[in-house]
């Protein structure tokens, strides 16, 4: 009976033994896959940050480029509305010669009529 229960016993301690091994081998697994999933979301999250930061640097730099065009958007709005009040001045400025000439003109006409009927 006693190598039957050392034979028992062998066995149980054989059965263990793969239990354990495979418990092992299962617990290896699963901290490999934790560490693989864990290192998947590290890489994930630091892309995404590098996205954000990314487009955030675009964004600064759009609104820069926005100010700095509704800038000249004024400068260029002030420089129409001057250039306009000028050519207007000019205008009435030239038409006022215009008629001035047109007068003189007129005067040098008669005075040219009257010397030659006075000669």
């Amino acid at each position: 009976k006693s190598s039957n229960v050392i034979d028992l016993l062998k066995e149980l301690k054989l059965k263990f033994e793969d239990d354990l091994t495979a418990a092992n081998t299962a617990e290896t697994n699963a901290l490999n896959a934790h560490e693989l999933s864990k290192t998947a979301r590290d890489q994930l999250r630091a892309a995404t940050v590098a996205a954000k930061t990314e487009k955030e640097q675009a964004k600064g730099e759009a609104e820069t480029a926005k100010a700095q065009a509704e800038g000249d958007y004024q400068n260029t709005k002030a420089d129409l509305e001057a250039d306009t009040t000028s050519l207007s001045q000019t205008e009435k400025a030239c038409d006022v010669k215009k008629s001035e000439w047109t007068e003189r003109s007129e005067t040098r006409t008669n005075e040219k009529e009257a010397i030659a009927a006075a000669i």
